[in-house]
């Protein structure tokens, strides 16, 4: 589930679009959130526009209907007004999202590193506290363990 202020914002996303009277999929919604700079995985924001339909803030002038995506892993649900034809709904493109696209870290993998040509492996200590910590406490614990 996302936290509570990316909630916020598809909820409010949710309101601007049904002020406007358009036809919306959670993921219409999620690429739009991505564009106002949430980091959030479609999966987890989807629910807040699910839960803003079953709540009744869509009003009854909307329902949903699901619909077939193309190049989508399944169906998605169509929050439209009623009198709307589900016919005149154009899905994104999804072959060109980058949103879509399998995750990528930014950071490289151990292998993907340069080997370290440090000889001596106390001139690389950690950056991070937390790092620092847990390094700490494995220290501590290994002496603990030989004391035993």
């Amino acid at each position: 589930m996302c936290d509570l202020a990316t909630y916020a914002t598809i909820q409010d996303l949710c309101a601007e679009h049904i002020a406007r009277g358009d036809m919306f999929t959670a993921f219409d919604l999620s690429l739009e959130a991505k564009r106002r700079g949430i980091t959030e995985r479609h999966r987890h924001m989807k629910h807040a526009v699910h839960d803003y339909f079953a709540s009744g803030a869509m009003g009854p002038e909307y329902t949903r209907t699901l619909i077939g995506i193309p190049d989508a892993d399944g169906p998605a649900w169509l929050y439209h007004r009623w009198g709307d034809d589900i016919d005149d709904y154009q899905p994104v493109e999804r072959a060109n999202l980058q949103a879509t696209r399998p995750y990528h870290s930014r950071h490289q993998t151990v292998r993907e590193r340069a080997p370290s040509r440090h000889a001596d492996r106390s001139e690389a200590a950690p950056t991070c506290p937390r790092c620092a910590r847990g390094s700490l406490a494995r220290f501590l614990f290994s002496r603990v363990l030989r004391w035993l």
